[in-house]
């Protein structure tokens, strides 16, 4: 385990949207990209287009204020994302006053073995920054 790095990435942004239509966004957006059930305990893929396709388990799934996964971060990986090694992700929704608090919280990186951690952590956060800038423009339409 690598103790003196950072675990997790953390972002927050108020959308001026009512929860449903943020949760919803956010389904059709960033996690339309999933193919299979969005329901705790399957194993899903995304589909990032060119990149190709990337594991992960479904944790938890509470509309409209919670949705969390499990899966392989800074690469594109089709396998046991546990024996990989994974990041737990979660999207965190409340009702604020001028719309919508979402925090988006990947925990776990301090776990991920030495030589992939940079990587995972420089994409991620990076990544992380792009898909709520899309999922604001998104929810624009």
């Amino acid at each position: 385990m690598n103790q003196a790095v950072q675990d997790f990435i953390e972002r927050k942004i108020v959308i001026n949207a009512p929860i449903e239509r943020v949760y919803q966004g956010l389904q059709e957006d960033f996690l339309g990209k999933i193919v299979g059930e969005r329901v705790p305990g399957s194993h899903v893929y995304f589909n990032f287009g060119e990149w190709g396709n990337s594991s992960a388990h479904i944790i938890d799934v509470q509309p409209p204020t919670y949705f969390s996964y499990r899966w392989v971060p800074g690469t594109i990986y089709e396998g046991d994302i546990y024996e990989m090694g994974c990041t737990l992700v979660e999207f965190k929704l409340a009702e604020v006053e001028g719309g919508t608090e979402l925090t988006v919280f990947e925990s776990g990186f301090a776990s991920l073995p030495a030589e992939r951690y940079q990587e995972a952590m420089d994409n991620n956060s990076a990544g992380w920054d792009e898909e709520i800038a899309g999922l604001v423009e998104y929810l624009k339409k």
